[in-house]
């Protein structure tokens, strides 16, 4: 069977850049949204009074019955006294007083701009009735969030009384007791009532910084730009972020394959973290306007769902590339902050906007994993290049493109091969702290140079730099075939955890198993597979193996017959088709799927595995010795694959082993 041809992909580039601005401290102004220009710290007496007027308009019919605009308005006067005003922001407001989340965009949801406007006109209606006698006047600037306080003076207070018709005094004088004495109670417990909710807020926001972060998944950025336009750099943003903070060697960042799973889904952040493993949770969004982008971000914990921080950053398109580089850096810094180390320091992989947008263009294609849009992706990384030939991580993706080209047989390996080793030296000769080149110089080092000794000081540079669960994939896979089975278990558990919701570890680990002759360790990886992907093609393959190899041909017969049903025309499916009918001793039908198998040109090492069943030693030698001609990867398998070791004694065997560097 073949194996696992994820593993190339996943050795791709590491990548990531940013910007934003943290609140509700310090947040961004926005073009387009009312912002305060006043910010001023009020004497403390004179705050106090206002602290008491304002309780007792907030006990008025008025504002009572309203909670939310009353809350609005002691956020907005608490923020102008605390000299805070000039930091008021639209977003902010929404997520603090309307809890919305940190996806809100007041351009696109106008609750704040709605709410304001009507918390205005209430107040003047109120001070055009009701008020009109009321020693002080709220009211808010045009395009201001910050609270302006009008005194009046007795004589004013006076005219404006004679001004307004008196009420019926068997009615008025019980209403005004009642809002004195509520107004009295509430101007004694407001300031009580702010310096614990400021102390409490503090205490909680000190508690979380306090809990470390050990993991964390960057999930897929939203694109909120109306044209959908904006979607490969929303995707473009959530891998590169992805791939700089996996530089951080006291971080556990989750994969792409895993964090994409929650793609469009507005999952709890709860499930999210027991799902994943992880203490954080990184979400974010992106939209572009015109010639504006606004990019937000914003670290939650995953234990309760606390918000630990957040950013948001607007500015010119042609400046994304530097608004990249500073979000990937603020996150980081943000991180640090709360649980100390020493963070990567982030620098933008190209200084030219047009090499960065073809670049992430061509991650976005790369990523829809066809032969079409993989070529597309090849074309862009190659354009990127020309456009800044210092740009490493494009030689980078360069070779990844010609991998999958290999894998999906869209290009000779023989001819590809030398493509991606050029590429990923040449990656590696720009910037040679980049992991993931030396992570693809390292496998194509091994199974097409069959230097091991070389590959493995490749492998482990790369996982000093900073390894992605594809880099301890492909070294787990290597260790297995070189019989360091401990070595390779450890690998592969390092990669799950990395991608939980990715079959690749499990699916290479299975091998581990195989060539231990641990049956229990194989259907607990099929077992696995199934639980995470059950549509897997791959697991109907590996339960065959299995089931050969137990001698369980009924259930090797309704595997093959499952692919025959669903991939007819795949050359692996005649494989399965032939190791059934050889399990059962149906001979005659084995060879005429091996027949099918040399005809639709099946990979020599799978026509050998036919042969070695039906004992046919010599054939399936032969087909072995092509095999190396090839360079197949399989071929590596020899000195452990259980489908061989009646033939393992046979002198030509051994001298093959020698031959691809095994012994």
């Amino acid at each position: 069977m073949p194996c696992n041809s994820e593993r190339l992909r996943h050795v791709g580039p590491e990548t990531a850049r940013g910007k934003i601005v943290q609140f509700p401290r310090n947040r961004p102004t926005m073009p387009g949204t009312i912002e305060s220009h006043v910010s001023f710290r009020a004497p403390d007496a004179r705050s106090r009074e206002i602290r008491s007027y304002l309780a007792e308009l907030l006990a008025t019919q008025q504002f009572a019955t309203s909670g939310r605009r009353g809350q609005l308005l002691q956020y907005l006067v608490e923020h102008t006294l605390a000299g805070d005003a000039d930091k008021i922001t639209e977003y902010g407001i929404g997520l603090d007083v309307f809890q919305k989340p940190t996806s809100f965009d007041p351009r696109i949801e106008s609750v704040v701009r709605t709410e304001f406007s009507r918390l205005r006109q209430k107040l003047k209606e109120y001070y055009a009735d009701e008020g009109r006698r009321d020693r002080i006047f709220i009211d808010f600037p045009p395009r201001s969030y910050a609270a302006t306080f009008t005194f009046r003076n007795p004589a004013e207070l006076e005219e404006a009384a004679a001004a307004v018709p008196q009420p019926l005094p068997k009615t008025r004088p019980a209403l005004s007791l009642a809002r004195r004495v509520t107004a009295l109670v509430l101007a004694g417990l407001a300031p009580i009532l702010v310096a614990l909710f400021a102390l409490w807020r503090e205490h909680a926001r000190n508690d979380a910084s306090k809990q470390p972060i050990h993991a964390i998944v960057v999930l897929p950025f939203e694109n909120y730009s109306a044209d959908h336009q904006g979607e490969y750099i929303a995707d473009g943003i959530t891998e590169e972020l992805t791939n700089d903070l996996a530089q951080w060697r006291d971080l556990r960042v989750v994969a792409r394959t895993s964090a994409f799973a929650f793609q469009g889904k507005a999952e709890d952040v709860r499930r999210i973290g027991q799902q994943l493993k992880v203490d954080a949770v990184l979400e974010g969004s992106f939209a572009r306007e015109g010639d504006r982008i606004r990019i937000t971000a914003q670290l939650s914990r995953t234990s309760d769902g606390y918000h630990l921080w957040s950013h948001s950053w607007e500015t010119e398109s042609k400046d994304l590339l530097s608004v990249q580089e500073q979000v990937a850096n603020s996150i980081a810094e943000a991180i640090r902050e709360i649980q100390g180390g020493s963070p990567p320091t982030i620098h933008a992989a190209t200084i030219d906007p047009e090499a960065n947008d073809l670049y992430l263009q061509g991650e976005y294609q790369l990523n829809l994993h066809t032969p079409e849009s993989t070529k597309t992706a090849l074309e862009l990384f190659q354009k990127a290049a020309a456009r800044d030939p210092s740009f490493a991580r494009a030689y980078l993706s360069m070779g990844d493109a010609n991998l999958n080209l290999i894998a999906m047989t869209a290009l000779p390996a023989q001819e590809g091969i030398p493509r991606v080793r050029d590429e990923a030296q040449k990656a590696i000769e720009l910037d040679p702290n980049l992991g993931g080149a030396w992570a693809t110089l390292a496998l194509i080092t091994y199974s097409w140079d069959w230097n091991w000794g070389k590959a493995e000081e490749q492998f482990r540079r790369a996982m000093q730099l900073g390894a992605s669960a594809g880099t301890h994939e492909s070294y787990g896979w290597a260790l297995a075939t070189r019989g360091r089975f401990a070595e390779s278990h450890e690998q592969l558990r390092m990669a799950e955890e990395q991608d939980p919701l990715s079959v690749s570890s499990a699916y290479d680990e299975f091998f581990t198993y195989n060539f231990e002759h641990n049956v229990a360790g194989q259907k607990r990886m099929i077992g696995e597979m199934r639980r995470v992907q059950p549509d897997f093609v791959g697991t109907h393959g590996l339960s065959l193996v299995l089931a050969v190899q137990q001698n369980d041909c009924r259930t090797a017969r309704s595997e093959a017959t499952w692919m025959n049903l669903h991939y007819p025309t795949v050359p692996a499916t005649q494989a399965m088709l032939a190791y059934a009918a050889a399990c059962a001793g149906d001979r005659a039908e084995a060879m005429r799927r091996i027949r099918q198998m040399l005809a639709l040109g099946a990979p020599a090492y799978q026509v050998a595995i036919g042969y070695a069943l039906l004992s046919d030693k010599d054939h399936a030698i032969v087909e072995l010795e092509k095999s190396a001609d090839a360079h197949e990867e399989q071929i590596l398998y020899l000195q452990y694959d259980p489908f061989f070791d009646s033939i393992r004694t046979d002198p030509r065997y051994a001298a093959l082993e020698k031959r691809v560097g095994l012994i």
